[in-house]
């Protein structure tokens, strides 16, 4: 799939590239991507400024995303193929006070975020 990576911190290091495309693990989705929106964090992680240290390279940034479900993985049932979804920055919070280290599983750093076409 076609992604925008962050080889290192800097708008220049921000290239178009290839990748993989993931498979959903149980409990995934995959997501085509039809639109992002920049906010002050993506730009932060860009510049090297957002806590830098837990930044992994190359990322795909943005936590922002919509777009449709192209594939579920081993058990998730409360969406299915074509559904119109759309991402938060906390991927596993659902409701209640977010846990403890929900910082470890944001979209955009360290996972994998939207600024990619599937």
């Amino acid at each position: 799939m076609k992604a925008w990576l962050l080889n290192d911190f800097g708008l220049d290091n921000l290239v178009l590239g290839d990748t993989p495309t993931p498979e959903p693990k149980a409990g995934e989705l995959l997501v085509k991507v039809g639109a992002v929106s920049l906010n002050f964090r993506d730009k932060a992680i860009v510049d090297g400024i957002y806590e830098p240290h837990k930044v992994p390279k190359p990322l795909i940034p943005v936590s922002d995303a919509a777009g449709t479900v192209v594939a579920v993985g081993e058990g998730v049932s409360r969406f299915k193929l074509g559904d119109r979804v759309n991402s938060h920055l906390y991927s596993r919070w659902i409701d209640g006070a977010p846990a403890s280290d929900e910082p470890d599983y944001c979209f955009g750093s360290p996972l994998p975020g939207g600024l990619a076409s599937t």
